[in-house]
């Protein structure tokens, strides 16, 4: 049993697919581009792992905001993997890369 907010939840009342790269970063929409609003680091890591991750892979995520811990949960068949990390704050472009590590990591798991 997972605690926190459901991305693919969240992420359903627009879609993954519809998220927009921009100078390295994603975002909602072209909207949320000209505010300059990124994806925030639980949303950011459930795209990021749906667009990259192959398609018969289950991607979850989880946000806990009570104890600030982001969990992923990749399921292929019987194989889960899972990892929960605490979402420390830091500058975006350090936010970027450790989520890009976490994908690659995850992304390796399953070849």
């Amino acid at each position: 049993m997972h605690r926190g907010e459901r991305m693919s939840e969240v992420m359903g009342e627009y879609g993954v697919s519809d998220a927009v790269e921009h100078g390295g970063d994603l975002f909602e929409d072209e909207a949320h581009v000209a505010m300059d609003k990124p994806l925030d680091t639980g949303r950011l890591l459930y795209a990021r792992l749906c667009l990259t991750i192959l398609a018969d892979t289950e991607v979850e995520v989880w946000f806990d905001h009570f104890d600030n811990t982001i969990t992923a949960q990749l399921r292929r068949g019987d194989d889960v993997r899972e990892v929960t990390f605490y979402d420390a704050p830091m500058a975006r472009v350090e936010k970027l890369v450790y989520v890009n590590a976490i994908v690659n990591d995850a992304k390796g798991a399953f070849e």
